[in-house]
């Protein structure tokens, strides 16, 4: 299931498919992708970076930070995609980085 990723994971500044309407809590359920929940945490844009950057994210420098994040907003947090470092993102990030 950590193995199954959209072209957005691969590609955040060129790539928005499968995008935010794709189902992945179902294939989640069947155990063919990941989801995640965790607890808001104070946002931290380095951190955020290492730990995107440890789940397989690219993130060659700050400037790719926002469309990193929105890549995965759009598949961790489809409500909202701003691209913007939230304490809910960030508690998401944290969550799926440690496994949860």
């Amino acid at each position: 299931p950590e193995a199954v990723v959209a072209h957005s994971d691969i590609a955040p500044d060129r790539k928005r498919d499968p995008g935010e309407l794709f189902d992945w809590r179902r294939l989640a359920a069947k155990g063919l992708a990941v989801v995640t929940e965790g607890p808001p945490m104070p946002p931290d844009a380095a951190a955020a970076a290492r730990a995107l950057g440890a789940i397989g994210y690219g993130i060659a420098g700050e400037a790719e930070l926002p469309a990193v994040l929105a890549a995965f907003q759009r598949r961790f947090r489809p409500e909202r995609i701003d691209g913007q470092l939230d304490a809910e993102t960030m508690g998401l990030i944290l969550a799926l980085a440690a496994g949860r």
